[in-house]
């Protein structure tokens, strides 16, 4: 049986989610956790504990459809509701006959409302309707997106003869924020990973771990999405989950499409995120480049729903490195 669950993480200390592989430095950070850095978080847990069968029973469930995870996305807790954060959707909106621009002022503030939109990263899920009919209508749409703040921190490198300072980018969650993740696939499967989910907030995710970086835990119980949702935002992420008729099915995760998946991915909408770097890995006593992968960010919208796969990179030691593309959607009507 198939089910999803909804699960939230609050962090205890800050988090270092880089944006190297967009060229950045290590003072550079984001809020947001993909689904395949977390799948890659998961399998290196296991492989701290020596399970290699597990990663391959892991992966296996990912490749055959039976465990499906979304990127990790914002939500806060305002007046006892529960506030569920998505991408705004990458598609391209007419504006409607009604609203041409007709004087100097009117394209003044179509121009304020463009870059003001432009600037929106996420939305409430149960905005998304409203959001399409300001894009439609040449209006600003405001989010309330106050999720934390962002730090530098100065840290020492003491490997060369001289130590020197450097600085690392950390992300603090504001008191009542977290991340929140959807986790879908065959009841054992998903029991099984909420598992080793939570035992992966002891050693924590993203970078600089060994500083004491990205630990959390459950700031809620996971519930299923299937059985009365506690608020009105989860009702509605379900709602539109589950809507296989919509225009368009934005994806919830980093997608990596199979070749039997190009003509969907042609005919719609999406952003594309580099994945490279470096695996340190038990087998062997150095570290060693991993091959360059491009995937699609989650916000991109297509007619169909593609569904990806999990990609093997082979390195140059003939050891495997798997890059999990496996996409959940949601519906929007535009």
């Amino acid at each position: 049986m198939m089910v999803s669950y909804l699960y939230q993480l609050k962090f205890d200390t800050p988090v270092h989610f880089g944006t190297i592989e967009a060229g950045d430095g290590l003072e550079s950070v984001v809020y947001t956790y993909e689904s395949d850095r977390l799948f890659s978080s998961l399998c290196c847990e296991l492989a701290e504990n020596g399970d290699s069968n597990k990663i391959l029973d892991l992966v296996g469930a990912a490749d055959s459809g039976k465990l499906i995870l979304s990127d990790l996305f914002p939500f806060a807790k305002v007046d006892g509701d529960c506030r569920l954060y998505i991408p705004k959707p990458v598609l391209s909106i007419e504006r409607n006959e009604s609203d041409e621009i007709r004087s100097y002022t009117e394209a003044c503030k179509a121009s304020v409302a463009k870059k003001t939109n432009k600037k929106l990263e996420f939305i409430r899920v149960s905005k998304v309707d409203e959001y399409i009919q300001s894009l439609k209508s040449n209006r600003a749409f405001t989010e309330d997106d106050d999720f934390g703040a962002s730090w530098l921190t100065e840290q020492v490198s003491c490997r060369g003869d001289k130590p020197l300072p450097y600085y690392v980018g950390t992300f603090v969650f504001a008191k009542n924020t977290g991340l929140y993740g959807i986790i879908q696939g065959e009841e054992r499967i998903v029991q099984r990973s909420l598992d080793l989910l939570e035992q992966l907030g002891l050693s924590g995710i993203g970078g600089k771990r060994s500083s004491g970086y990205g630990k959390f835990r459950f700031h809620d119980d996971p519930f299923i999405l299937d059985e009365e949702p506690p608020y009105d935002d989860a009702i509605e992420l379900k709602r539109r989950m589950d809507d296989k008729t919509a225009q368009w099915h934005m994806n919830m995760s980093l997608l990596i499409p199979d070749i039997g998946d190009i003509d969907d991915i042609k005919k719609g909408f999406y952003s594309l995120k580099k994945r490279s770097g470096f695996v340190s890995s038990l087998g062997f006593g150095y570290v060693h480049k991993r091959h360059d992968i491009y995937g699609i960010a989650s916000g991109s919208c297509f007619r169909n729903q593609p569904a990806g796969k999990v990609a093997a990179m082979r390195t140059d030691t003939g050891h495997d490195v798997y890059r999990n593309g496996k996409a959940l959607y949601l519906g929007v009507n535009a």
